[in-house]
């Protein structure tokens, strides 16, 4: 083994010294000496038979890092996609002259590196590094948005689409910055009817909702290609939400063409959830869904989640009571509030009419102490294969592992028995478990040292139920958790916007470029400046199910695929088209005939 502390500039302390010595003279531990490691390397260098570790280094320890601080882990997620989208749009507004933002997005994506240092996104740090990080999420989410609406601005005035411009219409331009295309609902200030498409057909499916504060429209934006756009057509209306009073005659009861949701009014849980797709019951009925336990986490609070923490549960949340928010032709949401100890809880059950999952979206005022927060779905399969999302990849692990009873996972983490399958996702949770027929997310912990007030105060996230059949990769998981992350961007067009440019589309709808073919098992990650060369952009893809594939790139506007990259966006040779499985890819985009892309 290596041996070094983090003070000792990388060599050995006296401390470890006199371990290696008291090791000498037990029988408990195999013969050791001290080398160079150079040395070390040299003497091993002819040997052919390693032994090999074909898996990750699962760290016995520190499971606590997975949940606490959840406010810093939420803010880096939220980051990362909003710095994405803002990248990848401020990088197209360059083809109807924007400016380049270039330098300002490095300094915002250094922000949220340096707010990825191992005690400030594990939560670990004392309170006053707290404050300058969440200082440092403030601006990224400032600077990243006005990046993000003038970008989407100069692409809207640049594409001269046809505008409405009647006094009560107005046009709508919707952008995709995933490379598939996507149906989202949109949320439009004020009141909006007669929905028609880019081609011209009237839907009039629209849902108004109202809050003390606001009134808003929900508008279905379906088939929005693939980096790309499409335009809505609206028109003005003056039209009251659904009376509360008919609400309230409803029975807890949230139903799609995929699922039907029962939510029992006596607990404010699931009571059923049945996939009408398939016919069949979802959940094991009976059982608690949310929560909370004691959990000292040892001698490394904040570190560590007590590993007996199961075997002394506080119980769940009580329900207060229940309402229906919305119930209409788009989304059906029915609110629940309940209270556990001094924490108010407000969890809202959220249906999409096109969408085959249960979204549970959760606000919090937490104000325990050594209290773990845990969501458990109970499943009435015995779960067989358990996979998780992680960095550019995915991994299965045993569910059977007792050492591996909490485990970190991104967007999702995904359960079958080879015949059903279950999906839970999430906006910004990381710590997961799974059990014979559950599977478990952990949402808030509260310890206390070194930072005293640790996760208490408002938490806002959600987590999603999906059941389906199958594995993970027979349901466009990943797809699905990349969508959940950010919904569509969307801007108004201005009828000034409607004017001759050469370089427009001129089309209601349409794509900036096309990376991969609808269903291809590439992810997008990237599009951005080149670090060296300016005037070029970078691409970058990974590929999500183990599987070889081909890049298939086309579009409009004379854009090539230039040379294969490394990641440190250096020339590569090889295949320039082929991305091997689990492959992160990169490829410089060049124009047509050799000119600038600005």
């Amino acid at each position: 083994m290596v041996a070094g502390g983090r003070g000792s500039w990388g060599r050995p302390t006296r401390d470890m010294v006199l371990v290696q010595q008291k090791w000498q003279q037990s029988p408990c531990f195999p013969r050791s000496q001290f080398t160079l490691s150079v040395n070390f390397l040299k003497q091993i260098q002819g040997q052919r038979d390693y032994p090999v570790w074909k898996d990750e280094l699962y760290l016995k320890f520190h499971r606590g890092c997975y949940t606490t601080h959840s406010d810093q882990k939420q803010a880096n997620r939220r980051s990362e996609q909003l710095l994405y989208s803002a990248e990848f749009f401020a990088t197209i507004a360059t083809l109807y002259g924007g400016q380049s933002d270039q330098g300002e997005l490095t300094q915002l994506w250094q922000r949220i590196l340096f707010n990825q240092f191992h005690d400030i996104l594990p939560g670990t740090s004392i309170p006053e590094v707290f404050v300058d990080a969440n200082q440092d999420w403030a601006i990224v989410a400032e600077q990243a948005q006005a990046i993000l609406t003038n970008s989407l601005k100069v692409i809207a005035h640049g594409l001269n689409l046809p505008c409405d411009g009647e006094d009560l219409r107005s046009t709508f331009v919707v952008f995709n910055d995933r490379n598939w295309s996507r149906s989202a609902l949109i949320e439009l200030p004020g009141s909006w009817s007669s929905l028609s498409t880019d081609g011209g057909s009237a839907r009039g499916i629209t849902q108004i909702i109202q809050t003390r504060e606001t009134i808003k429209t929900l508008v279905l934006a379906e088939q929005v290609p693939g980096c790309g756009y499409r335009t809505l057509n609206l028109t003005k209306i003056d039209a009251p939400p659904t009376p509360m009073a008919e609400l309230e005659q409803h029975l807890p009861v949230l139903e799609n063409e995929f699922l039907r949701v029962e939510i029992d009014p006596q607990s404010g849980e699931i009571k059923s959830m049945v996939d009408r797709g398939h016919h069949r019951e979802v959940l094991t009925p009976g059982l608690p869904q949310l929560l909370a336990y004691q959990d000292q986490g040892q001698y490394w609070d904040a570190w560590n989640i007590d590993p007996n923490y199961r075997e002394h549960c506080l119980g769940a949340p009580q329900i207060i009571s229940w309402s229906w928010q919305e119930r209409g032709p788009l989304r059906q949401r029915l609110r629940v509030i309940k209270q556990f100890q001094s924490s108010h809880l407000t969890q809202d059950y959220i249906l999409e009419t096109h969408r085959p999952y249960l979204e549970i979206k959760t606000d919090i005022d937490w104000q325990e102490t050594h209290v773990l927060l845990q969501a458990h779905i109970h499943l009435n399969f015995a779960v067989t294969t358990a996979s998780y999302e992680i960095p550019y990849g995915v991994i299965d692990r045993d569910p059977t592992n007792p050492d591996q009873w909490e485990v970190p996972a991104l967007h999702w983490a995904s359960v079958t028995d080879g015949h059903h399958g279950f999906t839970l996702l999430n906006d910004g949770k990381y710590g997961h478990s799974v059990g014979p027929k559950q599977i478990n997310l952990s949402l808030l912990r509260s310890p206390t040292w070194p930072d005293p007030h640790s996760d208490r105060g408002r938490h806002q996230f959600s987590y999603f139920l999906y059941p389906h059949l199958g594995p993970w990769q027979q349901n466009s998981v990943v797809h699905l958790g990349h969508e959940l992350q950010r919904s569509l961007s969307w801007v108004k067009l201005q009828p000034s916007s409607n004017h001759d440019n050469k370089s427009s589309a001129r089309s209601s709808h349409g794509q900036f470029f096309n990376v991969g073919v609808e269903g291809s098992s590439l992810i997008l990650t990237a599009l951005k400046r080149s670090e060296d060369r300016p005037n070029q952009w970078v691409i970058r893809c990974y590929e999500t199910y183990g599987q070889e594939t081909q890049l298939n790139f086309a579009s409009p506007f004379g854009l090539q695929l230039g040379d294969r990259l490394n990641i440190l966006e250096q020339a590569i040779e090889g295949q320039n088209s082929i991305v091997k499985p689990w492959e992160i890819a990169n490829w410089h985009l060049n124009p047509s005939r050799g000119e600038d892309l600005i």
